[in-house]
């Protein structure tokens, strides 16, 4: 009798178990895709036009995102692929790969090269999602340029992220962001110094992302580390 209490003990102690195991993937974190629209607001519209700008940096977004990693698709007005981001928390960097350009792009996440800080401003709400609304500014020195870039951020609540999967992620000072907040931005304006970045969500599609999605072969091309 002793041994089947025992044994019913421990079935119970297994059920909770994975009663607690299936709740906790019930508060998975987000996986799945975001497409986003790109416009732009010219500041040299003289040198350089809206159209212009959209055909060369992007008119639409396609973001794969899984275990904080992400995948970014950048298009033109007319649907062509220009080039694909690649945030690799493994290897502690982000990746760009261009149609145009057989070098690949690689920066160091480690490292800080555009000191930013945050500040946290209330709540908003986009796409019927509750969101976090957040300023920053930025230092900005490369390339002969020497300016603060200002952005404004609408940060989701419900789309989920963990906090430690960014804590090496020093570039931008995005660990600071990713302690305080998720990850993940709906809305964004930026100031890119010529001109404004107006980034807006149109659609969140919650899917399971293939492993294969985020493989990637980079041995034919070579890599330059910025």
């Amino acid at each position: 009798m002793k041994k089947i209490t025992i044994n019913k003990l421990l079935f119970f102690l297994c059920l909770m178990l994975f009663s607690l195991e299936t709740k906790a993937q019930k508060e998975d974190y987000f996986e799945g895709e975001i497409h986003y629209d790109l416009t732009y607001k010219s500041n040299f519209p003289e040198v350089m036009s809206e159209d212009d700008i959209q055909n060369r940096s992007g008119a639409k977004v396609v973001m794969l995102f899984k275990n904080g990693n992400e995948i970014k698709r950048f298009y033109d007005t007319k649907g062509k692929l220009l080039y694909t981001r690649i945030l690799n928390l493994e290897e502690e960097a982000s990746y760009q790969i261009s149609e145009v350009n057989d070098t690949i792009s690689k920066l160091d996440i480690t490292k800080n090269s555009s000191p930013t800080k945050f500040s946290f401003n209330g709540n908003t709400k986009f796409l019927d999602q509750d969101c976090h609304l957040v300023t920053s500014v930025t230092q900005i020195d490369y390339a002969g340029l020497n300016f603060e870039a200002k952005a404004e951020y609408y940060i989701a609540k419900n789309l989920k992220t963990n906090k430690d999967w960014y804590k090496n992620y020093n570039e931008a000072n995005f660990k600071d962001l990713a302690s305080k907040t998720n990850c993940i931005t709906l809305r964004a304006i930026s100031d890119l110094y010529y001109y404004y970045k107006f980034k807006t969500a149109t659609k969140i599609i919650h899917r399971k992302v293939g492993e294969e999605e985020f493989e990637f072969d980079f041995s034919d091309r070579p890599i330059k580390e910025i």
